[in-house]
């Protein structure tokens, strides 16, 4: 299962916003496709770490509407 969630760009990781559930890991690359489908909007940048033994990808993007947000998107 993967799940994103959606801060204000200044902000750290947390668990609210939009949530995905899909099995299997997920690469850097399908993580920002899977940001970019989600939103509409463009991928500025992504960040790999991990929390709580998971793989997770940070994604900045920039939405539509000019905003620019931290997409987290937990991989497994």
């Amino acid at each position: 299962m993967c799940s994103i969630a959606a801060v204000d760009a200044g902000a750290r990781v947390a668990p609210v916003g939009l949530l995905l559930a899909q099995s299997g890991q997920l690469s850097q690359d399908e993580a920002a496709a899977k940001v970019r489908r989600d939103t509409g909007g463009r991928i500025l940048g992504v960040q790999a770490g991990t929390q709580d033994g998971l793989t997770i990808y940070i994604v900045k993007v920039l939405l539509p509407d000019g905003r620019v947000r931290e997409v987290t998107v937990r991989s497994k």
